[in-house]
Order: structure tokens, then C-alpha cells, then sequence
């Protein structure tokens, strides 16, 4: 009797085998987590850029809607600056069914010769 009380007693740590598969499980889960981390972390930076892009866009329609100096039918391009960074915008009127009512484009590129925009707006006007 007091064989089997020490052989059970003898047995208090793990095994190696049951070390690695808590190791891998780990290191599974770990990957996981960094990869998440990095695409939110990429994520973050791509809307830092948008934030401002979209008050870019926003602030030129405001000026071209108050100013009601309609772009022609091409692109126009222009340029600001916001926090310290230089911002291309593009802005054309685009024909609708009506004679009486345009539709105004507004894109901001954050390159010049950027293909996609951060930010783009379309809205509605009368054309009196």
C-alpha cells in the first residue's frame, strides 16, 4: 500500500509532451492576436488620413455651393493645405434629367496622381 501512495505522489509536474502542446496552442493563439493587432493598427492610419480628407471635400463643396460658381463639366483641379499636409481636389458638374437642377462632384486625393480618392461627395443644387 505504501508502493502505490508513492508513485502517486511522485507525479507532480507535466510531461514534456503536454509542455509542447501548451506551447503550440500559445503560440497559435499569439499569431492570432499580432494579426489582429496589425490590421487594426492599419486600419487606424487609413482613417487618420480619411478624417481629414472627408473635411477637405466638405469644406470645398461648402465654397463652390456659397460661392455658386458651378466647375464645368471636366474635372477642375485645386489644391489646399489641412493640418500640414497638401490636399488634391478635383470638382466637375455632371448634366441630370433637369435642366434646372446639377449635380457637383468634390474627390481629394492625398497624391496628386493618386487613382482612388479618400474622400468623395456628391450633392444637388439648383442651377438658376
Amino acid at each position: 500500500m505504501a508502493r502505490g501512495a508513492l508513485c502517486r505522489g511522485s507525479r507532480k509536474g507535466f510531461t514534456l509532451l503536454e509542455v509542447m502542446v501548451a506551447m503550440a496552442v500559445l503560440a497559435i493563439a499569439g499569431m492570432s492576436v499580432m494579426g489582429m493587432v496589425r490590421e487594426s493598427i492599419s486600419n487606424t492610419q487609413y482613417l487618420a488620413e480619411k478624417r481629414p480628407a472627408f473635411w477637405v471635400a466638405e469644406n470645398a463643396m461648402t465654397d463652390i455651393v456659397l460661392s455658386q460658381r458651378w466647375p464645368g463639366r471636366e474635372w477642375q483641379k485645386s489644391s489646399t493645405v489641412l493640418a500640414e499636409r497638401e490636399w488634391f481636389i478635383r470638382s466637375r458638374k455632371v448634366k441630370t434629367g433637369s435642366d434646372d437642377l446639377i449635380m457637383l462632384e468634390v474627390e481629394v486625393r492625398q497624391k496628386k496622381d493618386s487613382e482612388s480618392a479618400l474622400a468623395s461627395l456628391q450633392t444637388y443644387v439648383l442651377d438658376s
